[in-house]
């Protein structure tokens, strides 16, 4: 009970934990204005024409890898759950650790990071759905940047760089794993999960100044934490400008990219693990500490972005969105898919 009440406070007091859908509900309002105007249920697929509903829902992880650059992206292979897998085979084409990650989903849905065969076995057994085994990046860093196409100059502009920062917690030498876990609001709020992998270690000391990274997803929905980066930021936003002007269809998202330091970085040594289309969140809008009312507005600033680039392209354009029928097909198929989990 008193874990409950502990972790009713701490979301009520901290906007960033809030519910999904809580903090949308004024880019329902704003999406229901746009329909009017637009008369066009699913007015967003037009964003990015080459992305399946503009990169919303739906569209798969492969389709977004074919958009990028070849060696931009770490190496994978796709399988589906439902059909038999040659464990013997694959250990020969592939090295641990590794990344298993569903073809379609979002917000750090079905990822995991494995360590061995029997890992993977259980994995495939579990899921009824296409995944990819893709090579783990092993570089230290990630960060995302948010790539937007002013339609009044037909360029590019960085809306956000932002860093990120895997739930971790930190000996003092004298508390247990639990203790520290307890006094994290941020690891409080994933224990269910926590508990999962590492309850046989709760009781564990860490030594002063000790690091235990507690989860390897750098979602917000895991616990992750985002910071703003400041250091080059017109050169590393150069870099991804360029790169969006290469990308057939592409007016507006996210790269989610991983690298060691920035001086690599800027030497086009990182791998991008996504590139996530409209249905990207500007995910500077959940650094901590930011005023309810600075995150909404950076969340309607890019949903007024996002309906400008489509009104553009409907009118200017000829692009065409997605039907009604069309579009709440695959919100149908997706919801089905991921279940509770959507959003």
């Amino acid at each position: 009970m008193k874990n409950k009440l502990k972790k009713y406070w701490i979301i009520l007091t901290t906007w960033e934990y809030w519910p999904w859908g809580l903090v949308y509900f004024p880019v329902y309002i704003y999406y229901l204005i746009n329909l009017l105007k637009t008369g066009k249920w699913f007015y967003f697929s037009a964003v990015n024409p080459t992305m399946k509903n503009g990169g919303f829902f739906g569209n798969t992880k492969t389709e977004m890898y074919d958009l990028l650059p070849r060696d931009s992206y770490p190496k994978y292979s796709i399988h589906h759950g439902a059909e038999k897998i040659n464990l013997d085979e694959i250990a020969k084409n592939i090295s641990f650790p590794c990344i298993l990650k569903p073809n379609v989903g979002e917000r750090g849905f079905g990822i995991i990071k494995i360590n061995s065969i029997n890992e993977l076995k259980a994995y495939h057994d579990s899921v009824n759905y296409e995944y990819l085994i893709q090579e783990f990046c092993d570089y230290e860093n990630e960060l995302s940047v948010f790539c937007i196409k002013n339609i009044h100059t037909n360029t590019f502009e960085i809306s956000s760089i932002v860093g990120k920062k895997l739930l971790s917690i930190v000996g003092d030498g004298v508390s247990t794993v639990y203790q520290l876990i307890l006094k994290d609001h941020r690891a409080f709020l994933q224990i269910e999960r926590l508990k999962l992998k590492w309850e046989s270690k709760f009781e564990h000391v860490l030594n002063k100044n000790e690091e235990l990274v507690l989860i390897d997803n750098a979602n917000h929905s895991k616990g992750a934490s985002f910071y703003l980066i400041k250091e080059n930021k017109t050169e590393i936003g150069n870099i991804f400008k360029n790169l969006s002007e290469k990308i057939k269809g592409f007016n507006y998202g996210r790269f989610d990219v991983k690298y060691d330091t920035i001086e690599e970085l800027l030497a086009d040594k990182y791998s991008i693990i996504e590139l996530n289309g409209v249905g990207a969140e500007p995910i500077n809008m959940y650094i901590p500490n930011l005023s309810l009312w600075k995150g909404l507005s950076i969340l309607v600033y890019h949903w007024k972005k996002m309906y400008e680039i489509a009104a553009y392209n409907m009118k200017v354009q000829g692009i065409k969105p997605i039907s009604k029928k069309e579009g709440f097909a695959i919100l149908k198929k997706h919801k089905e898919y991921k279940g509770k989990d959507m959003w």
